[in-house]
């Protein structure tokens, strides 16, 4: 009888260690699939602070397309305010007209006393 419970006291033994063995497997599985977790925490957070970084990027450059809108329709202004004065522009073309024919002219005046100097 007494060895009978010796070989059940050892079966319990086996049993138990079998277990802690089970244990220790899932232990490990658990361990690693802990830190996959981990790691993919730490990648979904670094995209998110890339994201935010994104955002900010994307709210400054509204601020200045919107100061750029405001720049081009300034100089839309005053393009405009320049078109409705024709004059000036029709100036600047009489002044090269009148440049040229005052050019003829002082070349037509000039050539004969440069003939007589020259003895043509």
């Amino acid at each position: 009888m007494e060895t009978q419970i010796i070989a059940d006291i050892r079966k319990d033994i086996r049993d138990i260690e079998k277990e802690i063995k089970r244990i220790d497997v899932k232990a490990t599985e658990a361990l690693g699939s802990s830190k996959s977790a981990h790691h993919r925490l730490s990648t979904i957070e670094n995209q998110t602070n890339a994201i935010l970084r994104l955002t900010g990027s994307i709210e400054y450059m509204g601020e200045q397309v919107k100061e750029l809108i405001s720049v081009v329709k300034e100089q839309d202004k005053r393009l405009d305010a320049l078109e409705k004065q024709p004059g000036i522009v029709a100036l600047k073309g009489w002044w090269i007209i009148a440049g040229a024919i005052l050019s003829a002219l002082g070349g037509f005046l000039i050539s004969p006393i440069l003939r007589h100097a020259v003895g043509g």
